[in-house]
């Protein structure tokens, strides 16, 4: 009996600290459309973020409570909808961690490319274009699995125009296009920065480089 009673409360057990508890407030079966609802939501709601479900829906959700019952309360005593509809899902900590982990990676290239960069949760995806030598780098960072705009972005050629800058955007959108004026750095100073980004390239899904060759 005894034995019985552990191994249903194991389960328990091992989820502690593995998760916290938000409302669901949409599902969609595509990240263009989860992304647009969240922006057309952000300014009223500054806690929504997007949550890959393991069946591959993308949802938008709101809070991160580590007690079921404070999310409980929150829902019971907000005058917001959307909120009072939402629906009571465990978020698991880990897919929260990685995408904390992604914005710092984003935060410390912006700070090695002289951008003053101000964290928006607007923001999915940063592609820069990079000169270095006779080389065109495109290092793109994205949040999630590439968007259609930033698929577009990444295999195209960049123009003259289009070196040494940076591109954010959102779903399917450009939401900002700037020329990285402060960009004096040597070439060997630039390639210790890309190197690492290339051979970390290969194993992170959401790190993505192409070269290509400047034609004189």
């Amino acid at each position: 009996m005894y034995k019985l009673i552990i191994l249903l409360l194991l389960p328990i057990f091992l989820l502690g600290g593995n998760i916290v508890y938000s409302l669901q407030i949409a599902t969609f079966s595509k990240l263009e459309k989860a992304q647009s609802f969240k922006n057309i939501n952000i300014k009223k709601l500054k806690k929504i973020f997007l949550y890959k479900t393991d069946s591959g829906y993308w949802t938008v959700r709101y809070g991160q409570e580590s007690r079921k019952s404070d999310i409980q309360s929150l829902k019971e005593s907000s005058k917001i909808r959307l909120l009072k509809r939402g629906i009571i899902v465990p978020t698991a900590v880990k897919k929260l961690k990685k995408r904390l982990k992604r914005k710092k990676q984003i935060k410390k290239i912006a700070k090695i490319m002289d951008i003053d960069y101000q964290d928006n949760n607007k923001i999915d995806t940063f592609t820069f274009n990079i000169k270095v030598g006779s080389r065109i780098y495109v290092m793109q960072f994205g949040d999630f699995p590439f968007s259609n705009k930033a698929n577009s972005i990444f295999n195209k050629k960049p123009t003259s125009s289009q070196l040494n800058t940076v591109i954010l955007s959102s779903g399917n959108k450009v939401l900002f296009s700037a020329k990285l004026k402060r960009l004096n750095k040597s070439l060997s100073e630039i390639e210790k920065v890309i190197l690492p980004i290339l051979n970390k390239g290969r194993k992170d899904d959401n790190i993505r480089v192409k070269a290509f060759k400047l034609k004189y």
